[in-house]
């Protein structure tokens, strides 16, 4: 981060709907599951699941911190699906009433469960890359929950309505593409404006 400045996703077309949870700060995660890792949201569409985690960038084919990367990939993305079926078994309850209806009405086998990585600063051709390892590292969960893997460049992310703006966290600029960042440095970082 450069000179303390943040900025984040503006989430606010999936919170519309009344369907997404941000599990990363919620009192499920940090009180009731404790110090695991966990994707930062968890949106329900039509008969599908989406475990969302968003990344300013993701590292090339050379750099040495690439295995690392994907291995806390790997492991948000397992402990959200394991927080999650705790919580639809009873091991583990939701004391705090955080989770929207529709999450307590409906089973976890109902959806097709799709992992995705928006990688905010990225070109298509890396985040194809970047979807061919993670199926790779991804593999054991893929097989076992039948996972589909997406990944998508910031303003992918906008044009298919996961993301409606980036918003920046010192003086609430916003902006509409990842190109047109006012401020050099910003991280970007999955974080409801509105509930």
């Amino acid at each position: 981060m450069k000179n303390g400045m943040e900025s984040c996703m503006d989430f606010s077309p999936l919170f519309a709907e009344g369907k997404t949870f941000i599990i990363e700060d919620s009192k499920f995660h940090k009180i009731i599951c404790g110090k695991v890792r966990t994707v930062e949201c968890v949106y329900l569409c039509d008969n599908k699941l989406y475990f969302i985690e968003a990344k300013s960038t993701a590292p090339t084919h050379k750099e040495r911190y690439k295995d690392k990367y994907y291995e806390e990939l790997f492991e948000k993305i397992q402990q959200s699906i394991d927080m999650l079926v705790s919580k639809e078994i009873d091991v583990n309850n939701d004391g705090y009433n955080e989770f929207p209806s529709c999450f307590n009405d409906s089973k976890f086998s109902d959806y097709k469960l799709i992992f995705l990585l928006i990688v905010t600063k990225s070109t298509r051709k890396d985040c194809l890359n970047i979807h061919r390892i993670l199926i790779d590292k991804l593999r054991p969960l893929v097989k076992i929950w039948k996972i589909n893997v997406r990944v998508l460049t910031g303003d992918e992310a906008i044009e298919d309505g996961f993301v409606s703006r980036f918003v920046c966290k010192l003086d609430d600029t916003t902006w509409e593409g990842n190109n047109d960042c006012p401020r050099d440095g910003c991280i970007i970082q999955l974080k409801a404006l509105s509930k």
